[in-house]
């Protein structure tokens, strides 16, 4: 008998998956841990009595839900909260508390048998310094029923239980099975179909016991003595029918097909038929132009011949009593064109039409020369760099301004060991008008370049310094890292891009990528290195994977705070488990959490707690990765931020099956208001140098505007210096 175990087990374990109860411990109210050498939050159980009834146990049981006071030595002039977080913790364990009530009222506990007696009224008493060390919370006292699971059968002498004896019949009172059951045991008895058979076994069937089966219908097929079939039927099984052949048909012709005589012959009978004398035929005369030509037999064939008017080729065709002389045809060389002509008649050819690129342009006489010229606006005669005429059509190739553009604006980014991006993104709709002056895409770059589509000659091209390398987001939808000085392209979002233009910020983790390293500290929790490919190019991720023991499984490092605003990103995938990140100081009261689901990227819970205070955010990446960010703001004097990752599965604490988890990458903590691109670290912290991307030396703009990914705009007037904003900006034009 286990019952008492498990009312011990399961109230544990229901307390340690709420995120405000880290332990557990029970006993007597003397056996409470006041030496602060548990986790807090904690709870304690403490059984009181228990009444057996005839099928159930009743046990009183009162659980201590509570946590440390922090006392505050400063004085504070608000009488209605004090110095210290009695509130909070009042409030946090009531919830636990409450939790747990509801769940044996009418929540998971009480559908497995595990409830609060009906009729009970539990008693929830706050209590505040109850014990040393400051502890503050709530004892609920409650009366939990669950099943009796004692029984007496071989327990005492005389007392065993006799097995039970049991048999099955069919209606006519015909033994079908028979056997015993162990005591307190069950049984499942198979019945056995039944098999329907007709008399020469060509028909079987199985029917389950008491269901019913539809006899199939019979074919009958007559047919006649050649094999051909007169009459097909269906009759339903064990019943008499007669079946009734149809009358055949006699039909006598003539060789040539002419029916002499059709009528019917009954199914099997013999039938005389009459057919009249053969009609002899006398010879047909043929005449030409009213001219005998001569004789031909009945049915038979008559050979005319007829010439054309020189030649001794034949043409023409007998059409009943006339010869025809067939229509002669006018075709040109490939067959576009072509007419029937009557003999002896004439024909007027019609004009040709000239088409270019697909549109009609007018109509030239056929079989003429026409003449062809090529010039441009001003009436010079153009030269064509190639020309053909093939198949009905002529070809002149002629040069393409913009494509001349775009080959010089190309070859001006190779020129600074560079490249062009998404040219078919660029609107090249004014590149040969007088307004805008200047004009700046995303698109053509090289090292130290940001090149200007207007003028291309130069001017307006940005000098581009940042003396370290950066990330961006390509277009295959991948972080990689840009080179020093290079403007950085950014996709992230949109399909044509953004110069993506950064302060200065550092990564203040030294290993972003490596958590198997033991600069990062791990609890009840393994690292399965490089497990999964990752958002970063060319890098897999890590699987943080916790061990199968109950309790919290995180990984965690410290840092040292010098500012008050700190924020932390990283890139996190499902494995199975969701992620919960939690940002304290020295003191545990003091902290942000931040939950979220990874099979979504939705909000589980986010916790501000004592001086701590932050926001939070997640973006979504493709792959199933999201990036999420939280924002911490430190009060002053605090020396340290801790930096945890749990496996969450419905709370911190839980036992893991040992296989799932969760994966991740690219770790960064900024001193930042918000979080900037990801900086890579192996080893040190790593510093990402702001861009600076200008130009000097403007003359004759009355208003430069940017414009930013969000079509946001920002309008500078009468620039002679131009230094790009900080953001991402889609174009810059000046007029």
């Amino acid at each position: 008998m286990t019952t008492y175990y498990n009312i011990l087990d399961t109230i544990k374990n229901q307390l340690l998956q709420d995120p405000f109860c880290n332990s557990v411990t029970e006993g007597s109210i003397y056996d409470i841990d006041l030496s602060k050498q548990t986790m807090c939050p904690y709870a304690h159980i403490q059984v009181n009595n228990a009444t057996i009834t005839e099928r159930t146990n009743i046990f009183n049981i009162t659980v201590f839900c509570m946590d440390i006071v922090d006392k505050n030595p400063k004085e504070t002039t608000d009488e209605f909260t004090g110095n210290d977080n009695t509130q909070d913790v009042l409030n946090t364990q009531y919830a636990v508390a409450t939790r747990l009530l509801e769940l044996m009222r009418r929540g998971s506990l009480r559908t497995e048998n595990f409830a609060l007696a009906d009729g009970s009224n539990p008693s929830v008493e706050s209590f505040t310094e109850r014990f040393e060390n400051f502890w503050a919370g709530w004892a609920i006292t409650m009366d939990v029923e669950v099943p009796n699971e004692m029984t007496i059968c071989g327990t005492t002498t005389g007392a065993v239980c006799e097995d039970a004896s049991y048999t099955i019949t069919d209606t006519a009172g015909n033994l079908l099975y028979q056997g015993t059951i162990v005591s307190g045991g069950n049984l499942t008895q198979a019945i056995s179909n039944s098999a329907i058979t007709n008399t020469d076994g060509s028909y079987t069937a199985s029917v389950l016991s008491q269901a019913s089966l539809e006899l199939p219908n019979v074919t009958f097929s007559v047919n006649n003595s050649v094999g051909t079939g007169v009459i097909q039927a269906s009759v339903p099984s064990v019943t008499d029918q007669n079946l009734v052949a149809p009358d055949g048909t006699a039909i006598v012709e003539y060789v040539n097909g002419t029916a002499i005589s059709t009528s019917t012959v009954a199914s099997g009978a013999t039938r005389t038929i009459t057919v009249p004398n053969p009609v002899v035929c006398s010879d047909a005369t043929v005449t030409v132009n009213s001219a005998a030509f001569g004789t031909v037999a009945s049915g038979g064939t008559l050979n005319v011949p007829v010439f054309q008017s020189t030649g001794a080729a034949t043409i023409g065709a007998v059409s009943g009593s006339d010869f025809r002389i067939p229509n002669s045809a006018v075709a040109n060389s490939d067959a576009s064109y072509s007419q029937s002509l009557l003999a002896t008649s004439s024909l007027a050819i019609p004009d040709s039409t000239m088409n270019f690129n697909g549109v009609s342009e007018g109509t030239f006489v056929s079989v003429k020369t026409t003449a062809v010229t090529l010039k441009d606006e001003s009436g010079t005669s153009l030269v064509p760099t190639s020309k053909s005429l093939a198949s009905n059509t002529l070809a002149l190739v002629v040069q393409n301004p913009l494509q001349v553009f775009l080959d010089m604006y190309t070859g001006k980014a190779v020129s600074h060991a560079g490249s062009v991006e998404s040219i078919s993104c660029i609107d090249t709709s004014d590149i040969f008008t007088a307004s805008p002056i200047g004009k700046i895409q995303p698109s053509a770059y090289g090292v130290g370049k940001l090149i200007a589509m207007k003028p291309l000659a130069g001017g307006f091209d940005l000098d581009v310094v940042r003396n370290t390398t950066a990330t961006r987001y390509n277009s295959s939808s991948l972080i990689e890292t840009v080179a020093a000085n290079v403007p950085r392209l950014d996709y992230f979002g949109v399909t044509c891009p953004s110069v993506l233009v950064e302060a200065q910020s550092t990564n203040l983790f030294d290993y972003s990528e490596d958590f198997a390293n033991a600069y990062w500290t791990k609890t009840r929790a393994g690292i399965t290195s490089d497990s999964i490919a990752s958002p970063i190019a060319s890098t897999n991720a890590d699987k943080m994977v916790p061990t199968a023991v109950s309790g919290n499984h995180f990984v965690r490092r410290t840092t040292a705070t010098t500012n008050d605003s700190y924020i932390f990103s990283g890139f996190f995938k499902d494995g199975g488990y969701n992620i919960w990140l939690r940002f304290t100081g020295a003191s545990f009261n003091d902290r942000v959490e931040f939950g979220v689901d990874l099979s979504d990227g939705s909000d589980i819970s986010f916790i501000e707690a004592g001086t701590f205070t932050g926001s939070k955010s997640v973006v979504t990446y493709p792959n199933g990765w999201y990036r999420i960010e939280v924002k911490i703001n430190v009060p002053s004097g605090e020396a340290n931020l801790i930096s945890s990752m749990f496996a969450y599965n419905g709370a911190v604490s839980f036992t893991p099956d040992g296989t799932s988890g969760f994966y991740v990458i690219g770790a960064q903590l900024e001193i930042q208001a918000a979080a900037t691109s990801y900086i890579p670290t192996s080893g040190a912290s790593a510093t990402r140098n702001a861009d600076v991307m200008s130009v000097t030396g403007l003359s004759g703009i009355t208003t430069l505007t940017e414009t930013f990914e969000d079509d946001s705009t920002n309008v500078i007037s009468s620039p002679s210096t131009y230094t790009m904003s900080n953001g991402r900006i889609k174009k810059v034009i000046t007029v």
